[in-house]
């Protein structure tokens, strides 16, 4: 899996960017001019192309990030190659890769006007602030994020200038966050943990799912007393497999002369349906949000005992739900670090845009960047140990800082990432997808099986469309 270390850089809001189109003598330059090479002027001051670059780099591997990710779940079997040449902005007709190239100019154009915010209203960096400027330096000169710009354009001097004027636009985004509503009730983000089953209501006529909920409930009551009422000790993998029902081995089609002939897909997924397949998950330790939802899960886990089962059921599913911690203190804390988070964010895209009124005009050097800001694949290094662990493509929460290496929102880490892409369409055509994504809602962000990806896997499209 790949991964990336996250980056301080300030979230950038979308804008409008005034292109320079038909640039006259506009040509294709070798990387090493980069440096002498402008892509883009901000006022009177011109961005090189070797900057453009640093900040497309940062964006791709969080983009090759949520591409590993669908890809490993199966929801995209198309090329990295051809994931970045598909369109992501449909509106604006743009691929992934022209995003990528967007969210650097945006971040470069957004650094500019919170720099130039920090020194006009006397903002400087701490002590603290420039220690951190320096270890985020080695990090990507010496560091486990070298490979990024090793025998690339990017010099260490450079690394410094952007890091350095980004800490500003950092301590101006906090001025320009400043006026928010800090008030919380807490009720509103109360978070529960618990043991749970789903079963789908895929409402054959001839398949009673109501009676394979009783059935499940039965079994796990029997398993919790079996077990001297330690919930922890429930194999809910092995019930939830007990009552799946299995696929059965189709028959060999054959012809009139008795001759082993293909199925054809239509048939073969006929006979699946015919099958008439329930799917029952099993959840264990999970947080349930219970604050500022309604759904049937949330409102059974809000008042039910703990040492007690309960059956509910809603349009989509029936639930089996079992409450093991009424309050999950840490995973509240989360929700509600989350919620100023984003109201500060409001806050900041507010006082932004005012101050962007009065900041020099960008201009976008587009037949250069189409030139020269091509995709080329980074080369990851070999992993000869076990992987640290990995964030699964999705906003970070809680952070006072905007962690970003993407245009509007927080940054999406490999494990994450968030928030990064394909269009929601290609995601929720998929049938896990769609189902599993479905039964996340319900959840808290960290809910993980093994038997159907997470809230926050199953959101990550979502995440990754609102970032433009």
């Amino acid at each position: 899996m790949r991964f990336k270390k996250g980056l301080t850089l300030a979230a950038a809001s979308a804008m409008a960017l005034t292109a320079v189109t038909g640039c006259a003598g506009a040509r294709k330059v070798s990387e090493s001019k980069f440096p002498t090479t402008v892509g883009a002027t901000y006022g009177d001051e011109k961005i090189y192309l070797d900057e453009l670059f640093f900040y497309a780099r940062l964006e791709q591997s969080s983009y090759d990030a949520t591409y590993d990710w669908l890809a490993g779940y199966g929801f995209i079997t198309y090329s990295l190659d051809e994931y970045y040449k598909k369109i992501y902005d449909e509106d604006n007709n743009l691929t992934t890769w022209n995003v990528v190239r967007q969210s650097a100019v945006r971040l470069a154009q957004q650094t500019r006007v919170l720099r130039d915010y920090a020194k006009e209203h006397d903002i400087t960096l701490s002590e603290e602030d420039i220690k951190k400027v320096e270890e985020e330096v080695g990090c990507f000169t010496t560091g486990e994020e070298a490979y990024l710009f090793a025998d690339t354009c990017v010099t260490e001097e450079l690394i410094k200038q952007i890091l350095t004027d980004n800490a500003l636009a950092n301590r101006a985004h906090e001025k320009l966050c400043e006026g928010y509503d800090p008030t919380i009730n807490k009720a509103d983000y109360r978070v529960a943990r618990g043991y749970y089953f789903l079963i789908p209501k895929d409402k054959y006529d001839d398949t009673d799912e109501e009676q394979r909920a009783n059935d499940v409930l039965a079994a796990v009551k029997a398993a919790y007393a079996e077990k001297e009422k330690k919930i922890e000790d429930v194999d809910f993998n092995a019930i939830a497999d007990q009552f799946t029902d299995k696929e059965k081995t189709a028959e060999t089609p054959t012809n009139e002369a008795g001759e082993t002939v293909e199925a054809t897909e239509a048939a073969t997924q006929e006979a699946k349906e015919e099958q008439h397949l329930i799917k029952v998950y099993g959840y264990k330790d999970e947080a349930i949000t219970i604050g500022g939802s309604d759904s049937k899960l949330a409102s059974v886990a809000s008042y039910l005992p703990v040492g007690t089962f309960a059956k509910a059921d809603d349009d989509q599913y029936y639930y089996i739900v079992y409450v093991s911690e009424p309050t999950d203190e840490k995973s509240t804390q989360s929700k509600i670090d989350q919620a100023i988070s984003d109201r500060k964010e409001e806050k900041f895209k507010e006082n932004y845009a005012e101050v962007l009124k009065n900041a020099p005009e960008l201009k976008v050097k587009d037949a250069v960047l189409d030139l020269n800001l091509v995709f080329t694949e980074i080369q990851y290094p070999e992993t000869t140990t076990a992987e640290p662990e990995s964030e699964e493509p999705t906003t970070e929460e809680g952070t006072e800082e905007v962690t970003t290496a993407e245009a509007t929102t927080a940054e999406v880490t490999t494990e994450e990432a968030t928030t990064e892409e394909v269009t929601t369409e290609e995601v929720t055509t998929a049938e896990e997808v769609t189902e599993d994504a479905s039964v996340e809602e319900t959840n808290a962000e960290e809910a993980t099986t093994e038997e159907a990806p997470s809230e926050e896997e199953a959101t990550v499209e979502d995440t990754v469309a609102a970032q433009e």
